[in-house]
């Protein structure tokens, strides 16, 4: 049977470097800014000096950088999060109802009883397309998705 690991190529497991986590959305802007824009723009005004040579790479390549800032865009609040959930207080009321024999039924919102594979495919990225369509001007037709498992 032929391995499908991607990190497997000729029978050799392929290094990974880890990847550097930006603490804020400056710095990650500021490095987004030099790795991919700049180059960019350099491979532009050459595309202007070149009579347009490579207008049909920098016009793919400024499309997918154009791409990228909009998934930074969607991304960074939740990417550069500071906030802490904490579900201590559900804990214990979980423990307090199991003690004192109570029907907990009415509080059966139990974070390991999701389905989360459910959750993503039919309400999140549903919701991620229609806010970067509304945020492009349109809105999506058709609000209701349905995907089978």
């Amino acid at each position: 049977m032929k391995n499908c690991s991607p990190r497997i190529l000729n029978g050799r497991v392929l290094q990974t470097r880890r990847p550097y986590l930006f603490k804020r959305y400056a710095f990650f802007r500021v490095c987004l800014m030099i790795i991919f824009s700049l180059p960019l723009m350099i491979l532009e005004g050459f595309n202007l000096l070149l009579c347009g040579c490579f207008s049909r790479y920098c016009n793919d390549l400024n499309r997918r950088y154009n791409f990228l800032t909009l998934l930074v865009k969607l991304y960074a609040p939740y990417a550069f999060f500071k906030g802490r959930f904490d579900d201590s207080n559900l804990t214990w009321l979980r423990m307090e109802t199991k003690i004192c024999n109570v029907d907990g039924g009415n509080l059966n919102f139990d974070p390991k009883q999701i389905s989360w594979h459910s959750y993503l495919i039919s309400v999140h990225v549903p919701a991620v397309l229609k806010y970067a369509q509304m945020k492009k001007g349109t809105t999506l037709r058709r609000t209701s998705y349905s995907y089978s498992q």
